[in-house]
């Protein structure tokens, strides 16, 4: 099972690393941190999710609300979806494997990962 998995999991992270490397991202001059391009990006995508979850379409389960509900779908469903025993978008399910869960009495292993999110072109 987790072999079938592990290329999902490859591919969503090459497709990430694909990403910052289209924006030209790189490491700030002392190698520290972030660059400033990143911070700002990231001030944006936290500015919607605030946006979102105050329309009430932003319900995380995770004490770290996930980037990748927002940036796919413009809303995060993972709470609700835990609640009813369905799975969760894989930067949650990554997160509650860090011990980052938010939903008291939910186990890491008993979280499952949702089908993808992106629809085939």
């Amino acid at each position: 099972m987790i072999r079938k998995k592990m290329p999902l999991m490859a591919a969503a992270l090459m497709a990430m690393g694909a990403l910052v490397l289209g924006l030209g991202l790189s490491v700030n001059a002392q190698g520290k941190g972030p660059p400033a391009q990143a911070k700002k990006i990231q001030g944006q995508i936290n500015a919607y999710k605030a946006q979102l979850a105050k329309a009430g379409k932003y319900m995380c389960c995770t004490k770290m609300p996930c980037d990748m509900c927002a940036t796919h779908m413009g809303m995060c469903p993972c709470r609700k979806m835990l609640a009813a025993k369905k799975g969760v978008c894989p930067q949650c399910k990554g997160m509650w494997h860090q011990g980052m869960g938010a939903v008291p009495g939910v186990k890491a292993n008993d979280v499952k990962v949702m089908k993808p999110m992106m629809k085939k072109k």
